[in-house]
């Protein structure tokens, strides 16, 4: 009498991540942290690189208003002028 066993173990390949975005943490910049934009669409918001409410060390990027008006919108952002990886 022969017995086999098989055991199969399979271990998803660990992907490394890849971040695109400059300053990411948003510490370097005086005014507006380097490689950063805003934009406020009918400036009803206030858009502010703050040092009051900063989860990294020192600074982050706020968006507040007192208005809440549906087609109003404000955002910081980055172009990424690298190819971006698909998966």
């Amino acid at each position: 009498m022969i017995i086999t066993i098989v055991i199969f173990s399979c271990k998803e390949e660990e992907e490394d991540t890849i971040n695109l975005l400059l300053n990411s943490t948003v510490e370097r910049g005086f005014r507006v942290p380097s490689n950063w934009f805003s934009r406020d669409s009918q400036e009803q918001y206030v858009v502010d690189f703050s040092t009051a409410e900063a989860y990294s060390p020192q600074k982050s990027l706020k968006i507040s208003s007192q208005n809440q008006i549906k087609d109003d919108f404000a955002f910081w952002g980055q172009s990424v002028q690298s190819d971006i990886p698909g998966g």
